[in-house]
């Protein structure tokens, strides 16, 4: 995006943050993906993640579009959800380092 501010770059395509996100978590979980613990805490952590991250990415292309009483609304929705996003990947990391170890055992 940086070269396209520098008119460097033209029709660059975007994907969606919470896009990014699935991908990722996809690949940190890979190698416990067929483990019991994976299906039980990982996968349903995994769709929440996504979830909340497609809610935020919603959030914020209605922040640009706002008229000015629902912006407030929305800025206190996102500030919930960052904090939401915080906490459960925080919960997926301490879960796939679990589960990386209950496989070395």
């Amino acid at each position: 995006q940086f070269a396209a501010l520098l008119g460097l770059a033209r029709k660059l395509k975007t994907v969606q943050f919470s896009e990014i996100l699935k991908a990722r978590l996809e690949v940190e979980s890979e190698k416990i993906k067929n483990s019991q613990f994976y299906r039980e805490k990982l996968e349903p952590l995994s769709v929440k993640l996504v979830e909340t991250q497609a809610r935020f990415d919603q959030l914020k292309l209605e922040y640009k579009n706002a008229q000015s009483q629902k912006v407030e609304q929305i800025r206190q929705e996102m500030e919930q959800l960052k904090a939401e996003l915080k906490q459960l990947r925080k919960n997926w990391d301490t879960l796939v380092k679990i589960g990386q170890a209950q496989l070395m055992y």
